[in-house]
């Protein structure tokens, strides 16, 4: 009886935290929690003309979180056909994480 109480206190500790972080998930877009990280040096230079034509992180996260009903965890910019992408990490409703890649042009 004493072993059951035991893991359920640790389970419920656990619980907590992974809770909590979700909690501000898009703190680096101005919307609370999250990472953006930007391509490593050692990938390709865009052209300005890429960079003017290309969406924002945050347009990005609109779009992915109405396409597919959720919210934004974290978004991460890349290069994706000589252009600019979005990778965008999703919090669906159902409590899945579902990991899509939007179309910067």
């Amino acid at each position: 009886m004493r072993y059951f109480q035991l893991t359920s206190i640790l389970l419920g500790i656990l619980l907590g935290f992974s809770a909590a972080s979700y909690a501000n998930p898009l703190q680096s877009l101005g919307q609370g929690g999250g990472i953006i990280t930007r391509p490593n040096l050692n990938d390709r230079q865009l052209r300005p003309s890429q960079i003017q034509n290309s969406i924002s992180s945050r347009e990005a996260v609109s779009i992915a979180e109405r396409r597919y009903n959720g919210r934004a965890v974290g978004v991460r910019q890349i290069q994706d056909r000589g252009g600019v992408a979005y990778k965008v990490r999703i919090l669906q409703d159902n409590g899945k994480i579902k990991n899509v890649i939007i179309d910067g042009r």
